[in-house]
């Protein structure tokens, strides 16, 4: 969902700026982690992005067995 907002975002053509590009950083919600954890690693996804020359989504990912 969130890289099909940024290609929409990326694609359409503004009349002041004429072009925007935004970044998102996700992660999926653990059960055993609590709200802080779990935006730290929203953010912790997001600064990867915006080093990764901006304009991206970056996912992170749950490995089977982590805690």
């Amino acid at each position: 969902m969130a890289e099909r907002f940024r290609l929409k975002v990326e694609q359409n053509h503004f009349s002041v700026i004429k072009t925007l590009t935004c970044s998102f950083g996700v992660a999926q919600f653990r059960l055993e982690e609590g709200e802080k954890e779990f935006i730290q690693r929203a953010d912790q996804a997001i600064y990867l992005a915006k080093r990764d020359r901006r304009n991206r989504c970056k996912f992170l990912r749950i490995h089977p067995g982590h805690r």
